[in-house]
């Protein structure tokens, strides 16, 4: 009997070592290898940084089958999520193998174009990899797989590494961009977390008739706070030039426009000082106003042969190109304009589509199209040479509705023929006249405007007169706007806007 229960006690005894022995085994299997490291990720790797943000606790709760599927269908039947600035994304996925988390959306919309874009992500419980790629597709950053995992998959037989990073991208033009997110689990259920940081980029501040313009250097584009900035800033420009070319003429009243321009090439005089003393505010700043003058320079040399100037003068307005750059782009608000020919509305769109508060809230005529026979954006240019051939004109009628205001253009350059062509003094008037209609092809007025006004001329080499409205979109029908010149005493002619 002694016997017996002695032998019991050793069998219950060895039975509780083996209970004990797998447990430390289990304990064991479940200890991330030392100095384990997976083996390099294959995949590209763009602007990606590991932070030293402390690892988030990882969980080893097992979820029941039952439950994994359940979360899969929840989540890939979610809803695309849409962040921006300073928000976040967050996920997590309880099944089994590899998964794809459904697209989150990155909206940039009210980020300044430029500015840098930071993703802080964390790979909690099991790896994941993130990726970001712009609306079109193209890849911008990728992280390799960061975490933990003594399982093999898409990082190798193995991973342990620092579970946080980050990555980096550009605000480009496009605003809305796509995280993806990747993970590979076993057994234990996965998580994953991102923020977004925005940057705007390095940029200088200057300050012209009373409103603060800034300038990024990273992208040559200039910024004002709101349309009304933007306008007023225009509407100075064009005040400034006015006034600088008419003081200085006052300066010879009696001599004639030939005797003019020799006291012009004494005195190294240039019309578009004015012009140039805004530009030069923003060291490295290249408008289009001075890329247009340039090719116009070549032009002249190359005795009118070549680039035409006016082949990439959209807007035949010295202002309105004085503030964009060279790829007609500038930004008010937190919205970049591009200025596009081609298009019904070109820069209005983003106004009508809702970027009103910081101008255009009273409009009541924001279109996104031009109804039928109406047009905008629209010019027309043609040269005028006088019989003796000594003078040749170029007159000029434009449309434009973009940046968030819309104008009407007439404009006459005078040059002269020599042993150079160069601009050249003459008595000059010039008149734009025509019917406006709004963005439905109402008739909003007829107009006719001269300068000068009312009767008189102008000893110049270039004379325009315009009519700008903010936040409305202006059009007119073929044949209805036109542009004519009046050189004292020498010729007189016009051009058309039609087809």
């Amino acid at each position: 009997m002694k016997k017996n229960s002695l032998l019991n006690c050793y069998i219950i005894a060895i039975f509780f070592c083996a209970i004990l022995l797998l447990q430390v085994n289990c304990k064991k299997s479940e200890t991330a290898p030392p100095n384990t490291v997976a083996p390099a990720d294959k995949s590209v790797v763009l602007n990606f940084s590991f932070s030293n943000v402390e690892e988030k606790k990882r969980s080893s709760n097992e979820v029941p089958l039952s439950q994994f599927n359940s979360d899969l269908n929840n989540i890939n039947k979610s809803a695309e999520r849409r962040g921006g600035c300073g928000g976040s994304f967050s996920g997590s996925f309880g099944g089994t193998g590899f998964h794809v988390y459904p697209n989150d959306t990155i909206d940039l919309s009210s980020t300044v174009e430029g500015s840098t874009i930071t993703l802080s992500v964390s790979a909690f419980d099991v790896p994941n990899r993130f990726t970001v790629y712009s609306s079109s597709g193209t890849l911008l950053a990728s992280s390799p797989w960061m975490g933990f995992a003594n399982y093999s998959g898409p990082w190798g037989t193995s991973l342990n590494t620092n579970p946080n990073g980050t990555l980096t991208f550009t605000r480009s033009s496009s605003a809305i961009y796509l995280l993806r997110v990747e993970t590979s689990t076993k057994t234990t259920s996965d998580s994953y977390q991102v923020t977004v940081g925005c940057a705007t980029p390095s940029f200088i501040t200057k300050t012209f008739v009373g409103v603060s313009v800034k300038y990024y250097a990273s992208t040559g584009l200039l910024q004002f706070g709101n349309g009304t900035d933007y306008s007023l800033v225009l509407d100075s420009l064009d005040a400034q030039y006015e006034r600088y070319n008419t003081n200085y003429d006052n300066l010879y009243p009696t001599l004639t426009p030939d005797q003019m321009d020799s006291v012009d090439d004494v005195n190294h005089f240039d019309e578009f000082v004015p012009f140039r003393q805004f530009e030069s505010l923003f060291p490295g700043y290249a408008s289009k106003r001075s890329q247009v003058e340039t090719i116009e320079n070549t032009w002249l040399t190359n005795n009118f042969t070549g680039t035409d100037p006016d082949d990439i003068d959209q807007t035949y307005d010295d202002a309105e190109n004085t503030v964009s750059n060279t790829s007609y782009k500038v930004i008010i608000g937190t919205t970049t304009y591009s200025y596009d020919s081609t298009a019904s509305v070109s820069g209005m769109n983003a106004l009508a589509a809702g970027n009103q508060t910081a101008f255009a809230a009273s409009s009541s005529d924001l279109c996104l199209t031009i109804t039928n026979p109406c047009i905008t954006n629209r010019r027309r240019h043609k040269y005028v040479e006088t019989a003796d051939h000594s003078r040749v004109f170029k007159v000029k009628v434009a449309i434009n509705s973009w940046a968030v205001r819309s104008g009407a253009k007439g404009k006459v350059v005078s040059f002269k023929k020599g042993s150079r062509r160069k601009r050249s003094r003459v008595h000059l008037a010039v008149l734009l006249g025509g019917t406006i209609h709004d963005c439905r092809c109402g008739t909003l007025f007829t107009f006719s405007n001269r300068n000068p006004s009312p009767t008189g001329y102008k000893k110049r080499k270039s004379l325009k007169v315009s009519r700008h409205q903010p936040g409305i979109v202006w059009s007119t029908q073929w044949g209805e706007l036109a542009t004519s010149f009046d050189a004292q005493n020498i010729w007189q002619s016009g051009v058309t806007l039609d087809r």
